[in-house]
């Protein structure tokens, strides 16, 4: 009996156009996987729940992508790694991305040094992008001095931006991937947004796989991915996506590097972890 097996990427939805070529992305993986002999039936998955840890653990996922925070801290036992995409966006390289230190335009500071008792705002606590690389970044400065006003959570890149637009917050950390496809697709969001300096560089978002997966499915998933280079150069270009690219875990203890750089000192965003 033919297995049901579901794709889906929920990680870079932030506008309709986004959704709409991501959409397609997913349509012309279906048929370009079918071409290189997938026996099994596949379903495109759009809505997603609203913890995605359900979904990424889901036995049933052929490929989707995930951060590279909770790939490493708890679901690297769960899951399988395919890939790592390479986009064409400033910050990004090799299959490795940065992170957008941002704040607002009419703020006089210039350098994350001078950022002391301000208010951050992080998307998520265990988003990579959001929180993980900022804290390290100001773990290098400060050392054991107090650092922040308030810490405050977001509950996405977009909500961090509105809240720097709207003065309710003072700095926050933008996956550049994000950053780029919103000055693409809704550039009238960062009218207000001044870019201060871009953090070190991690692995960029994986994609992922069910532990389910027999390895030739796994090879497929990947073969897949890297023939619609060439079938849609077009698609990839609106999507910024110059290549998908081999990786394994070992490259993504970066990410647990820089945790414990601030664990280090004992440093931690763990004041007023409240929504902002």
């Amino acid at each position: 009996m033919s297995q049901l097996w579901k794709i889906g990427l929920p990680m870079y939805l932030l506008s309709e156009q986004n959704q709409d070529y991501y959409d397609l992305f997913l349509q012309y993986f279906m048929k370009e996987i079918k071409r290189l002999d997938f026996k099994d039936n596949i379903e495109i998955i759009s809505k997603f729940p609203e913890d995605l840890y359900i979904w990424w653990q889901d036995q049933d996922v052929l490929f989707t992508q995930c951060c590279g925070y909770p790939l490493i801290k708890s679901l690297k036992d769960q899951v399988q790694l395919i890939a790592k995409p390479d986009y064409a966006v400033v910050g990004c390289e090799n299959g490795y991305y940065r992170s957008v230190l941002i704040t607002h335009r009419d703020n006089i500071f210039d350098s994350l040094n001078s950022f002391i008792d301000q208010r951050i705002v992080i998307n998520q606590i265990d988003s990579n992008s959001g929180m993980n690389v900022l804290r390290a970044e100001i773990a290098a400065l400060v050392d054991d001095k107090p650092y922040f006003q308030t810490v405050k959570i977001s509950g996405s890149h977009l909500n961090s931006i509105q809240a720097i637009t709207e003065h309710r917050a003072d700095l926050a950390a933008i996956d550049c991937v994000s950053f780029a496809y919103i000055e693409k697709f809704r550039p009238e969001l960062l009218k207000e947004i001044r870019i201060l300096s871009y953090s070190v560089q991690s692995p960029a978002l994986p994609i992922i796989a069910s532990k389910e997966l027999k390895d030739q499915y796994k090879n497929l998933v990947f073969h897949a991915l890297k023939n619609m280079l060439k079938l849609h150069p077009q698609l990839y270009q609106a999507l910024l996506i110059k290549d998908f690219l081999r990786t394994d875990l070992k490259e993504y203890q970066k990410i647990l590097d820089l945790e414990k750089q601030a664990q280090l000192i004992q440093f931690d965003f763990n004041q007023d972890l409240s929504l902002i």
